[in-house]
């Protein structure tokens, strides 16, 4: 009897011993499995925020174009308006020089009274002509000014344009691997 009744209690026994090593297996599978998907997470929340980074790193430099290409317009307008003015000012000049035909410098020093009153209009002649070559010089200086500007503005659209569409591969990135973490939880 003693031996059926081993029998009996091994028949009763190991059918829970099996049981108890699969629910051990199970729950360390389980275990396995939850730090597997804690291991994927974190690594997602670390790309993720390398990805964060990097999108305010070229967020912080697309906004520092943007102020750059606004100097650059600022600087543009401000150039041309003195360009503008220049040319005014010089169209006026050779108005008024056509008006008065060739003889006009030439009029004003022969009515001189006396030598003092020459020498004072012939250098009042030279500055009125000197201050036209001046403003003349002003205005072309002034115009190269401009095309650089208009190139500076270019190169600094370019850049800011590239930026953007970093930018939005970027935020693209970040929306996919946002939802990949999402879908995974």
């Amino acid at each position: 009897m003693r031996k059926g009744a081993v029998a009996i209690a091994a028949v009763l026994v190991l059918p829970q011993v099996a049981g108890a090593r699969s629910v051990d297996s199970r729950l360390e599978e389980a275990r396995a499995d939850r730090a597997a998907a804690r291991a994927r997470a974190q690594a997602a929340d670390a790309d993720l925020q390398e990805l964060s980074d990097r999108y305010e790193r070229v967020a912080a430099q697309a906004e520092a174009a943007a102020a750059s290409l606004i100097d650059a317009f600022r600087r543009e307008a401000t150039v041309h308006g003195r360009l503008v003015h220049a040319r005014a000012a010089l169209d006026a000049r050779a108005n008024a020089a056509y008006r008065a035909g060739p003889a006009a410098f030439l009029s004003v020093l022969l009515e001189a009274d006396s030598p003092a009153d020459f020498l004072a209009r012939q250098e009042m002649i030279e500055r009125t002509i000197l201050d036209g070559v001046e403003q003349a010089d002003a205005a072309l200086e002034d115009r190269d000014r401009a095309r650089t500007l208009r190139r500076e503005l270019a190169t600094a659209r370019a850049r800011l344009l590239r930026r953007q569409r970093v930018l939005v591969v970027l935020q693209e990135e970040l929306s996919a691997r946002l939802a990949e973490a999402r879908a995974e939880a």
